[in-house]
């Protein structure tokens, strides 16, 4: 009778050992599981926080590109209309023949382009009329005839 019961402890003994060995595999399965899924749910945050950061400094970045060109293309602009302006008073204006300087004392108009100069603010193509304006005066200065005519306010 004793071996039956020795053999009966040696078989629930072995029967419990493969139970916990099965139990034991089973929780290490689970825990590699859990672990596997915070390890991911971690790296999707991690990632998403680099995403995040990424767009940002790429929105900087093209921000700061467009401003660039925005402040170049107003330069280009500002340039050009100061060269289309200076051009359109060349024309017009630059060169004030024997006549037209005639006309300008005939009709007293000097004390109002004296005023003119005043007047104006420093802008580059108010300098530009005032330059106009001063080689009108000069062209009358330099001649003769319109030194009697000229009448100063």
């Amino acid at each position: 009778m004793l071996s039956i019961i020795i053999a009966q402890a040696c078989c629930k003994g072995y029967l419990v050992r493969r139970r916990c060995l099965v139990a034991r595999q089973a929780l290490i399965k689970v825990q590699a599981i859990v672990r596997g899924h915070l390890s991911r749910l971690q790296y999707q945050k991690c990632r998403a926080a680099v995403v995040a950061i990424q767009s940002y400094a790429r929105g900087w970045l093209v921000r700061h590109e467009i401003a660039k060109q925005v402040a170049a293309a107003v330069v280009i602009q500002r340039r050009y209309r100061s060269h289309r302006l200076k051009q359109q008073l060349s024309v017009t204006m630059t060169e004030v023949s024997e006549k037209c300087s005639q006309v300008v004392v005939s009709y007293n108009t000097i004390p109002v382009l004296l005023n003119f100069i005043s007047s104006t603010n420093r802008s580059m193509a108010s300098l530009h009329v005032i330059k106009v304006v001063l080689k009108i005066l000069l062209n009358i200065c330099k001649n003769p005839t319109h030194k009697k005519l000229v009448r100063f306010a």
